[in-house]
C-alpha cells in the first residue's frame, strides 16, 4: 500500500518514476538503446560515448553499461576502479545487472577490496530481482559454503531459477545436482537433460562431464565413440583433463561396448581367469603354477594371516582411462583385507571424494556407490596358485593377493601394495 501510495503522489506532482532505475516510459533509456546499437556495430568508441552521456544524466541502464565499458577496456583505457564506480551508481538505483556485477567485483577484489559480505548482499539483492547471472553466483557461494552456510537445497533451487533463465553456468551445476542428489533427490535424467543443455551450449566442462557420463555408463548407455566426442569438444576449448583423457584413448581399443557386456570395474587378463577358474569351482588345473618360493611365502603367510589388517592407501585398478578419472576427478579408494579367521576375510574398500570431485565428475558419488557394493563383502579364502583368494557372494569376480617375497607386504593382482596395519 506504501508503495503504490507514493508513486500516486509522485505521478500527481509530475516528477519522473522509476522502477529499477530506469525511467518507467521506457524499459531503457535513449542513450543506452543508441550505445547498443553501435556496440553491436562494434563502434565502441561511439558506443562509450552514448553511455557516458545516460549515465551522466543518471540512467542506470547507461550506468552499468559504462561500467561494462571500464571493465573490458571497450572504447576506453580499461579501468576496474572506474567499473566499480559506475557499477555502484546503477546498483543503488536497483538495477540487477549492475548489482550482480558489484558483488562479482566485490567477491573477486577487483577493483575494490575483496569483501565477501558485500559480495552476497549484492548477488543477494540481483537475485530476487530475477537477475540469473545473480541466481547462479549465489547458487554456487550456497554449494560451496562461500560467505554463507553451506546449503545444497538453497543453491539448488538458485540454479534451477537460473537455469530456467539459460544460464549456462547454473545448468551444468543443476545437473551435477540433480545426478548426484545433492539438494533434490537423484534424478539421473534430469541430470544429464541439463548437463546436455550446458555442453551444447559449449560449456567446456559439461562436455568433458559429458563424455564421463558416455564412458562410465552412467545415466546413458555406455558408448566410448560419443565419449570420445564430447572429449574432443572439450579439449578443443583448453579443457585439459579432456586433453589427457583423449591421449590415454589413443592406446586402447575404442570401439562402442553394449552397457550390459561391461563389468563395472575392469578386470585384466588374469582376473578373467580366475572368474573363469571359480565358475569351475576352482579348478586348480587352470591356477598358475606358484614357483617354490611363492609356495613357502603362502604358507607362511598363512601360518600367520588371521586377525590381522591389511591396507592399500591409493587402490589402483591397471586401467589407464579409469585411474585418470580417479586421480584427474579427486577420487581415492582405500581398499582393506582384513582376515577374520584361517577361511574368512573381509574385504573392504572406502571412496574418497576431495572438495573438487563433484565438480570435475558429476557421476562420482555414482562411481562411488558402485565400486563399494562391489568392493565390500566378506569371503571365504581359498588357494589360487601362488595367490590368497576370497570368494565373492555378490557373483563378482573374486579377488585375490599373494604375499610378496621378501617383505611383510600383499601384492594383488594389479600390482596394489597392502601393507599390514594392524
Amino acid at each position: 500500500m506504501k508503495t503504490k501510495l507514493l508513486l500516486f503522489v509522485l505521478i500527481l506532482l509530475g516528477l519522473p518514476v522509476s522502477v529499477n532505475g530506469q525511467s518507467a516510459a521506457n524499459e531503457h533509456s535513449n542513450e543506452y538503446t543508441t550505445g547498443m546499437q553501435h556496440y553491436d556495430n562494434k563502434n565502441f568508441g561511439m558506443a562509450f560515448n552514448q553511455f557516458q552521456q545516460g549515465a551522466e544524466n543518471g540512467y542506470a541502464d547507461a550506468q552499468n553499461a559504462l561500467g561494462d565499458c571500464y571493465y573490458e577496456g571497450e572504447g576506453v583505457t580499461k579501468d576496474l576502479q572506474k567499473a566499480v564506480y559506475w557499477y555502484q551508481k546503477a546498483a543503488e538505483q536497483g538495477y540487477a545487472p549492475a548489482q550482480y556485477s558489484l558483488g562479482y567485483c566485490y567477491q573477486e577484489g577487483e577493483g575494490i577490496t575483496k569483501d565477501i559480505v558485500q559480495a552476497i548482499k549484492w548477488y543477494d539483492k540481483a537475485s530476487e530481482a530475477g537477475d540469473a547471472d545473480a541466481q547462479n553466483a549465489l547458487g554456487d557461494c550456497y554449494y560451496e559454503g562461500i560467505g554463507v552456510p553451506q546449503n545444497y537445497k538453497e543453491a539448488f533451487y538458485l540454479f534451477n531459477k537460473a537455469a530456467n533463465k539459460d544460464n549456462v553456468e547454473a545448468m551444468y551445476s543443476l545437473g551435477y545436482c540433480y545426478l548426484n542428489g545433492q539438494g533434490t533427490e537423484t534424478d539421473t535424467q534430469r541430470g544429464i537433460y541439463w548437463l546436455k543443455k550446458a555442453a551444447d551450449e559449449g560449456h567446456d566442462l559439461a562436455q568433458y562431464n559429458m563424455g564421463l557420463c558416455y564412458y562410465e555408463g552412467n545415466g546413458v548407455a555406455q558408448n566410448m565413440q560419443e565419449a570420445k566426442n564430447w572429449f574432443k569438444k572439450a579439449a578443443e576449448q583448453g579443457n585439459e583433463d579432456a586433453q589427457k583423457i583423449l591421449a590415454e584413448f589413443k592406446d586402447q581399443n575404442t570401439s562402442v561396448k553394449n552397457q550390459s557386456q561391461q563389468k563395472a570395474v575392469p578386470q585384466t587378463a588374469q582376473s578373467a581367469q580366475t572368474a573363469k577358474a571359480v565358475a569351475e569351482e576352482d579348478d586348480d588345473d587352470d591356477a598358475p603354477k606358484p614357483t617354490a618360493a611363492e609356495l613357502a611365502a603362502l604358507k607362511k603367510f598363512k601360518a600367520s594371516m588371521a586377525g590381522h589388517t591389511y591396507q592399500c592407501s591409493n587402490f589402483k585398478f591397471n586401467d589407464p582411462t579409469l585411474d585418470y578419472i580417479m586421480s584427474a576427478g579427486g577420487m581415492q579408494i582405500v581398499a582393506s583385507i582384513v582376515f577374520v579367521s584361517k577361511t574368512q576375510a573381509k574385504v573392504k574398500a572406502t571412496f574418497k571424494l576431495n572438495s573438487s570431485a563433484a565438480q570435475r565428475s558429476p557421476t562420482a558419488y555414482q562411481m562411488k556407490e558402485s565400486i563399494e557394493r562391489i568392493m565390500n563383502y566378506t569371503g571365504t579364502i581359498y588357494t589360487w596358485g601362488p595367490y590368497l583368494a576370497f570368494k565373492n557372494p555378490n557373483g563378482n569376480s573374486d579377488y585375490m593377493v599373494k604375499p610378496r617375497e621378501g617383505t611383510l607386504k600383499l601384492v594383488d593382482e594389479y600390482g596394489n601394495v597392502f601393507k599390514k596395519v594392524k
